[in-house]
């Protein structure tokens, strides 16, 4: 499969569960150590804040194609 197989709908399934995942490690979830998602830099941070820029870069594809 490649991208461009990719339907709208599959960009926004895809988009929706990266969101879902950020909020769980946003909320703490996944955290190795009570509060690590609140320190600057941990793991878990940087892992929520690379889901939301993969989300950022579908949502600019999404509206490009959509536009």
């Amino acid at each position: 499969m490649n991208l461009e197989s990719l339907t709208a709908n599959d960009w926004e399934e895809i988009y929706y569960a990266l969101y879902g995942k950020a909020v769980e490690i946003e909320q703490g979830k996944f955290d190795d150590e009570p509060g690590e998602i609140y320190r600057r830099g941990s793991e878990t941070a940087q892992w929520a804040a690379h889901l939301r820029q993969i989300m950022t870069k579908i949502a600019a594809r999404f509206e490009a194609e959509h536009s």
